[in-house]
């Protein structure tokens, strides 16, 4: 969910736990006060303004975030798509001149040396996932995170 902004980003694409068969599932509450009545449609790969309901491009949602200080992106610990569009969201944001500081809740600021090592070139990234002690502070695979 992106914070200050009335931005949806429906990733229906592989979402454990959504019933297909169950229509009413696929309409999600907005949430904020002035439109928790308000629902939209899920749709696939797409970004949607919610406050007029269309659809926009992924580059006009980070146009239209360029003012936004926090932004937080939820995923599925396991679902491959969700890392994807992390994945997008910061390229594009990247690509519209943004300064970027990530936080990853996984990850232990006692290992931040690790990470900043990381970064400069000075681990593989074997060297990286052992030393960073990967699979006992998070225990999900490597690569889901890996890109």
């Amino acid at each position: 969910m992106f914070l200050r902004s009335p931005l949806l980003a429906a990733l229906a694409l592989g979402c454990p736990g959504i019933a297909w068969g169950q229509p009413e599932l696929l309409n999600l509450p907005i949430g904020d006060p002035a439109r928790q009545h308000r629902t939209l449609g899920v749709a696939l790969d797409t970004v949607l303004d919610t406050a007029s309901g269309e659809a926009i491009s992924a580059q006009r949602a980070a146009e239209r975030l360029s003012d936004t200080r926090l932004i937080l992106i939820a995923e599925n610990h396991t679902a491959v798509e969700y890392h994807r569009v992390q994945l997008r969201v910061l390229q594009l944001l990247r690509e519209s001149g943004r300064a970027l500081t990530i936080g990853l809740e996984m990850f232990p600021a006692d290992r931040q040396a690790v990470l900043d090592e990381w970064i400069a070139g000075g681990l593989t990234e074997a060297q990286f996932v052992e030393a960073s002690d990967w699979y006992t502070v998070w225990g999900y695979n490597w690569g889901y995170y890996r890109e």
